[in-house]
């Protein structure tokens, strides 16, 4: 079983525009939209021109696409709220296929009254 490296409890610290790394990728991914359960994260593809994305549930403590076999997007916040729309009415979900347990490596959160600053734990 992969490792967990935060708690359900810190990702309450993720706000828009904050980012967090994966085990799984190199590069960050930045929260472009939340709700009580689901936070999405993009991250530049500049070879296409485009970005790509994943849910985090919150709850189930997974990560992936959205079940959508041709997505609406997103590349802006509005179709990141969208998406977050979507997934709290019951129109989509997560990728049972392509969702993966959530091991966050890294994290930068902000913290009211401090300038943004990253969090880890080993």
């Amino acid at each position: 079983m992969p490792r967990l490296i935060f708690e359900k409890e810190d990702l309450d610290g993720i706000h828009v525009g904050n980012k967090v790394w994966f085990d799984e990728e190199l590069c960050g991914y930045t929260a472009q939209a939340r709700n009580e359960r689901y936070i999405i994260f993009t991250k530049p593809f500049n070879l296409r021109k485009t970005v790509l994305y994943t849910i985090l549930d919150t709850e189930n403590m997974i990560r992936g696409p959205e079940n959508l076999v041709f997505g609406f997007g997103a590349e802006t916040r509005e179709q990141c709220e969208n998406m977050i729309k979507r997934l709290h009415n019951g129109d989509s979900e997560i990728s049972h296929r392509h969702s993966i347990e959530v091991n966050i490596r890294k994290m930068a959160i902000d913290v009211p009254d401090e300038p943004t600053r990253e969090v880890q734990k080993c």
